[in-house]
């Protein structure tokens, strides 16, 4: 199929994480299902660790600023 702009069952799966679809278009049991599962977790996961991360340094900087006015005081 040359000229068709394929996209793969996993970026698909990615994609679909990005826009909030979580409902998996293809039949259970099948290998597009898998990889378009595999695409959705990969975003999943990646997305927490951003999360995760986020949160942990807003945690350290409302703990350094919360030990700062106590220091004041």
């Amino acid at each position: 199929m040359i000229g068709t702009n394929k996209i793969s069952k996993f970026s698909e799966g990615h994609q679909a994480f990005k826009q909030g679809k979580l409902d998996n278009p293809y039949k259970k049991d099948t290998q597009w299902n898998r990889e378009w599962l595999r695409g959705f977790n990969s975003a999943y996961f990646r997305n927490l660790e951003r999360v995760e991360k986020y949160e942990s340094r807003r945690r350290s900087k409302e703990a350094h600023v919360n030990e700062q006015a106590n220091n004041r005081n």
